[in-house]
């Protein structure tokens, strides 16, 4: 089940033209996942850093595709949802529409860690959304 959310963009995530900056989708990815997460009742501030459960959740790869422009003042429509899980790992996919027409999409890819950043078991949490 995928999350929607909309982000009009912003004239300082352009680049030259005018046109949605490659490193911005990167930016608008995140943010729409922690949209995601909090909707599902999990704060991310709780859960990319919290020395008590001895839990990190680092982003480790990201990658993306962009097919057409998507320019400043537009409204982009952002879809989130797991794509795959692993024991310590869970990649996001977020795709970029504008007017029915899929503009792009980022893969991003978060590990479980532990104080000593040694992979550990995906949270319980997050083990969860892969369920849906």
């Amino acid at each position: 089940m995928a999350f929607e959310t909309s982000i009009k963009v912003r004239f300082g995530d352009t680049d030259p033209y005018g046109v949605l900056y490659f490193a911005s989708y990167f930016k608008y990815a995140h943010q729409a996942l922690e949209d995601y997460l909090r909707e599902r009742g999990i704060p991310p501030e709780g859960l990319f850093k919290d020395p008590e459960r001895n839990l990190g959740m680092p982003v480790v790869a990201a990658g993306g595709n962009f097919k057409h422009p998507i320019r400043y003042g537009e409204e982009v429509t952002i879809k989130v949802h797991p794509a795959r899980q692993g024991r310590s790992s869970i990649t996001f996919h977020v795709e970029f529409w504008l007017g029915g027409k899929l503009c792009g999409n980022v893969d991003l890819v978060l590990v479980a860690i532990n104080r000593e950043w040694a992979p550990r078991p995906l949270p319980l949490e997050l083990q969860a959304l892969g369920e849906h």
